[in-house]
């Protein structure tokens, strides 16, 4: 049997099943006879494929599908539809409702095999995705916590020692003892409130919408920003948008996806010599499009990696550092959920009278016509 891959048989006929069965015997599978069966099984075991039969009595299998596609916790789920039915219509509703695929009775043992076999596949490589956005994610609140706790735990720090040379000296007053206090407090409370921005901006599990990128931009500057700030690099940020002007995505994704990069440009800058770091984090649009422009002057790439950055696995950095999976995850979301594009290459641009070198990432997204507020 293999592991972790079970699969949902939904068919009113026991031979039916029972065939299905035998040939899929290195898998685990559970069989449902109905629709509310099957429904139930869906909230009591893990399931990563369905077959499903379309002519049942009670609830059809296009009806199941619905439900199916219509719950959150259960969407995600590949359903192929295994029947009778030959009928155009009844193919291009299987596919409408929400169905990968579709095989018709009677079916071959190795056609329902490869079937069955290719779906798991992708369904894995599915799961693997999330889990890798999920580990890059947390690498990065880990990374930017660090950054932006330094300073308050420096407050805190230095305010306590104060206190205690003062309590063992004789010298600490009741002004400086209550200041002292009044700082600590505060410093706590922006310790809690940093939790609490990166808390929302990793577990935000809302749908695609339309959101307005420059109220995303603001809302999280100080997360944007972080780690360049406490890294003594200039920051320019330049925001040649208004509010209305909106795409269609997930704002937390987009948000991510610039964090990494915006990160990758401290890291490179932290290398650099030059004594002016410098970051020019640009938005702006035309008629179609909103586009992104993050220059800085770390020197730039190596012309042999840049046409390797976006690979899954690529990375310039030792491997203690990471496994290279950041800037191709920021390629998947910026192309697949916002349809868009993200390209780099070096530069050479003029800065306060001087021609400063680095690296540009350049992100182009289509426009949306309107705006939903985050």
């Amino acid at each position: 049997m293999v592991q972790n891959q079970t699969i949902l048989v939904v068919d009113d006929t026991k031979t039916n099943i029972d065939i299905v069965l035998g040939i899929l015997k290195e898998y685990d599978v559970i069989p449902a006879l109905d629709g509310e069966s099957a429904l139930k099984v869906l909230k009591e075991e893990p399931i990563e494929l369905i077959l499903l039969d379309i002519m049942m009595p009670n609830m059809d299998g296009f009806e199941i599908c619905k439900k199916i596609k219509n719950n959150k916790l259960t969407k995600d789920i590949p359903i192929i539809f295994i029947t009778a039915k030959t009928d155009e219509e009844s193919i291009q509703e299987a596919f409408e409702v929400g169905g990968v695929d579709y095989i018709t009775k009677p079916f071959k043992t190795k056609e329902l095999l490869a079937r069955v076999q290719t779906q798991l596949k992708l369904q894995r490589n599915r799961a693997e995705q999330i889990e890798i956005k999920k580990h890059m994610a947390l690498n990065e609140l880990i990374h930017n916590i660090s950054h932006q706790w330094r300073q308050p735990l420096s407050s805190i720090s230095t305010c306590a020692s104060g206190m205690k040379l003062n309590k063992e000296l004789g010298t600490l007053n009741d002004k400086s003892f209550y200041n002292s206090c009044d700082l600590i407090i505060e410093e706590t409370m922006r310790l809690s409130s940093t939790i609490d921005e990166f808390r929302k901006l990793i577990n935000d599990t809302s749908p695609q919408s339309l959101f307005s990128i420059r109220e995303s931009i603001e809302k999280n500057r100080e997360i944007l920003l972080s780690t360049l700030l406490n890294n003594d690099i200039n920051v320019q940020m330049m925001l040649d948008i208004d509010y209305d002007t909106s795409v269609r995505g997930t704002a937390s994704s987009l948000i991510q996806s610039l964090l990494y990069i915006l990160n990758n440009a401290s890291d490179a800058l932290a290398l650099s010599k030059d004594e002016q770091k410098l970051v020019l984090f640009k938005v702006y649009k035309d008629d179609r499009n909103l586009f992104i422009d993050i220059t800085d002057n770390a020197s730039g790439i190596a012309k042999d990696n840049l046409n390797n950055i976006f690979e899954p696995y690529f990375t310039t950095k030792h491997k203690s550092h990471g496994k290279g999976l950041g800037l191709y995850v920021v390629y998947k979301t910026i192309k697949e959920m916002f349809n868009g594009k993200i390209s780099a290459q070096n530069t050479s641009f003029e800065y306060m009278g001087e021609t400063l070198h680095g690296a540009n990432f350049h992100i182009e997204i289509p426009l949306s016509s309107k705006v939903m507020k985050i």
